[in-house]
């Protein structure tokens, strides 16, 4: 695998070292009838072609272009800022879909807007090319409070053919077209705008396992005689240029016949250093179902599912990993224990990678 990730991103490297929006004789290698039946399939089937994922960087690319050229005028910049701050899944974005046809006062659309800087600047690709894009979205990941929705900020794409824990740099743009590089796996100091994939809601633009807009309490159960996830933290939320993390907690047994298996959103763990106190029943240890050890792990998803594996190695193994794709953005590991004791201490909080999760029964 890590031979193909290295030959894809050196195909990656080669389609994009020439400028695309200004080349007047470059054509894409890809045919658009391939793309556009490509694109009509599910994410969530996991059968994109590498091609697809190609064009839709490329995509991302000049939408991110064209959007930092086109949020000099005004009414643009507060529509986002506004729409933005409106946090509709707990995290400062909005999907593409929502705003695209708003209107402004001469009567043009937003959509509009962007295609018409797009051939102005013979763009290789139309609006119709972008909205291919499933769960399009306009993203503020930090300092957006800072963002006084007037003054032109840096515009980023998220790279989607190499693993985001791979990422050594964001590609970004200014008003004026040029090209900036910005560390990937480090906060910005001024405020950047960034275009991407929303990895909180579904096809259609539904919010996904229950994610609400406010810091909510995370679970209130609280029984005895049941293993307990007490607390968690975590000190790298992994990459911050897609905003808060997806959250979810996985716990397996290494029981065989039974195959035991329990799994929790945290939508509202969004904040590295936090002591999340969440006092959530994983099972009942009276059920003999689980075996006598058990394996945990804390993850971050990407892409629009949570893909994850389940190995029982031995009677006193069990491994939790994220799913292999041969595309990259694997979902990422915070923390993972594979062998914890039905027996351990109580509480117990092993740290494990950059997560510490505390147990109690």
């Amino acid at each position: 695998m890590k031979h193909l990730s290295h030959l894809l991103t050196l195909v990656l490297l080669g389609l994009l070292s020439f400028d695309c929006e200004n080349s007047q004789s470059t054509q894409s290698t890809i045919p658009e009838t391939e793309i556009n039946s490509i694109a009509a399939q599910q994410l969530d089937n996991r059968s994109i072609e590498f091609e697809t994922l190609v064009a839709y960087e490329m995509y991302l690319q000049s939408f991110a272009k064209s959007l930092a050229r086109t949020i000099d005028n005004q009414d643009v910049s507060h529509l986002l800022k506004q729409e933005i701050g409106k946090k509709f899944d707990g995290d400062n974005e909005v999907l593409w879909k929502s705003i695209k046809n708003h209107k402004f006062g001469d009567g043009i659309l937003l959509k509009d807007l962007i295609n018409k800087d797009l051939h102005r600047f013979n763009a290789m690709h139309s609006m119709n090319d972008i909205e291919q894009i499933p769960c399009l979205q306009i993203a503020f990941p930090y300092h957006f409070d800072d963002w006084d929705g007037t003054s032109p900020v840096l515009v980023a794409y998220t790279p989607l053919t190499t693993n985001d824990i791979d990422w050594k740099f964001v590609q970004a743009y200014d008003n004026k077209g040029n090209e900036y590089y910005l560390d990937a796996h480090k906060i910005p100091d001024a405020p950047v705008m960034v275009v991407s994939i929303n990895e909180r809601t579904d096809e259609e633009g539904n919010l996904k396992y229950g994610l609400v807009t406010n810091d909510l309490a995370l679970s209130k159960a609280m029984y005895t005689g049941n293993e307990k996830l007490v607390s968690f933290e975590f000190s790298n939320d992994r990459d911050p240029f897609k905003g808060k993390p997806e959250v979810y907690f996985v716990i397996a047994g290494t029981n065989s016949t039974y195959d035991r298996s329990n799994k929790i959103d945290y939508p509202n763990a969004n904040y590295i250093n936090t002591l999340y106190t969440v006092n959530d029943v994983l099972f009942g240890r009276n059920e003999g179902t689980w075996g006598a050890f058990l394996g945990w792990a804390l993850l971050e998803q990407d892409w629009t599912t949570q893909d994850y594996t389940i190995n029982i190695i031995s009677a006193s193994v069990v491994e939790i990993r994220p799913e292999t794709h041969w595309w990259g953005d694997d979902d990422d590991i915070m923390g993972t224990y594979d062998s914890m004791s039905m027996d351990h201490s109580t509480p117990f909080s092993p740290a494990a990678g950059v997560a510490e999760c505390t147990f109690t029964y």
